[in-house]
């Protein structure tokens, strides 16, 4: 049976659209959708991991070829030549669509995450092998700068992932660090972190930040916090609400997610992670990362 949605986690008029830009998608490894916990109005997202292993990856790449997706060319030849320009066995690579257009599946943005780095491989040759291969340029010596100064200002954290905005001019890229606490970053948020910690504080396991190599006048910084434990996923949704962060029914709705059953049978989709984003201007936010399986990313409906 395919997993389940929670209808208050993905409005049904919202499902359709999903539906429709599923069926434009490669075989996955692993796909989801991205929920927003507070306004019901808003779109939702759909990402997906196409491949972890090299012949899938070029598999993926030729997909990708095929699309009209001019800035993610050098990417797809990277993928169908020489293979992944990042540390396979550490590495998994997301695509992430904005389903807020019109068109049948719209340009993604591209999200490449690792745990650890390979062997014979310092950090800054992953990011400068990840950089070219994806832009298909070398990087510039202001990008090397702005990558110094983030990593100076938040010295405990290391490198987890690169991600570049290709729908967005200029095709802005994001740094990831993985950080053991949120007093870690207070060199990029300064006292904000305090809101960090006040949300996931004792309870996440794992830690993500990420924020614009190349900030504008008004940026955000984002924190994906990974939760292993029952009990951490009720606290933390219990603080969402009491924040002002998540409407009740859909706190409701996560802790179904977390539980991974459906009361009609079958199994609902799993909670990935959450993501706190943080402007430099106006209120916190919170979103939601539910994941089903390797299966065709179409096959998930509501109850």
């Amino acid at each position: 049976m395919a997993p389940r949605l929670p209808p208050a986690l993905i409005p049904p008029d919202r499902l359709q659209r999903i539906e429709q830009a599923a069926q434009c998608l490669p075989e996955c490894y692993l796909a989801g959708l991205e929920c927003r916990l507070v306004d019901r109005n808003q779109p939702v997202d759909l990402w997906i991991c196409p491949a972890l292993d090299a012949e899938p990856l070029r598999r993926a790449g030729t997909w990708l070829a095929g699309m009209p997706w001019e800035p993610l060319r050098p990417l797809a030849r990277h993928l169908e030549g020489e293979g992944p320009p990042w540390p396979t066995h550490h590495g998994a690579w997301t695509l992430e669509f904005d389903l807020d257009t019109d068109e049948p599946l719209p340009m993604p943005s591209s999200f490449v995450t690792f745990g650890a780095s390979a062997e014979n491989q310092s950090p800054w040759q992953i990011l400068q092998h990840l950089w070219e291969g994806s832009r298909g340029r070398a990087w510039e010596a202001k990008d090397r700068a702005a990558l110094k100064n983030l990593l100076r200002r938040c010295p405990e954290g290391k490198l987890a992932g690169l991600g570049f905005l290709y729908p967005r001019t200029g095709s802005p890229a994001r740094l990831m660090l993985a950080v053991p606490n949120a007093k870690a970053l207070s060199g990029w948020l300064g006292r904000r972190h305090r809101q960090v910690e006040a949300l996931f504080g004792g309870l996440a396991e794992r830690l993500v930040a990420a924020t614009a190599i190349h900030p504008k006048t008004e940026s955000s910084i984002s924190i994906e916090a990974y939760l292993w434990q029952a009990e951490a996923w009720s606290e933390l949704a219990e603080r969402l609400v009491r924040m002002g962060l998540c409407l009740p029914d859909r706190a409701r709705a996560l802790l179904l997610l977390t539980e991974n059953r459906a009361p009609s049978g079958g199994a609902w989709c799993s909670l990935n992670h959450v993501k706190m984003a943080l402007p430099s201007k106006g209120k916190a936010s919170v979103k939601a990362y539910p994941a089903f399986g390797a299966e065709n990313p179409g096959g998930f409906k509501a109850p």
